[in-house]
């Protein structure tokens, strides 16, 4: 379903990455403590994330592209 069209997606996109010389690593998270495995990978993929799962201040803090700010993570 939706996760494997995603997945096909991303491997399209590394794919064309690729044809300029680009490489473009992923991060695929899982739906609580979204951010405890990204390490600044050009692609995050928050597979079956829900509304809820991040504060209103870090669903604003990724979606702002003008907005540079750490979010909220748990560290191992």
């Amino acid at each position: 379903g939706k996760t494997q069209f995603a997945k096909r997606l991303i491997k399209l996109f590394q794919k064309i990455a690729l044809n300029y010389g680009q490489i473009l690593d992923y991060c695929v998270t899982a739906s609580t403590n979204a951010f405890d495995e990204y390490n600044g990978q050009e692609i995050l993929f928050l597979d079956d994330i829900k509304g809820d799962s991040l504060s209103i201040s870090d669903w604003l803090k990724l979606l702002d592209p003008y907005m540079i700010s750490p979010i909220s993570a748990r560290y191992h």
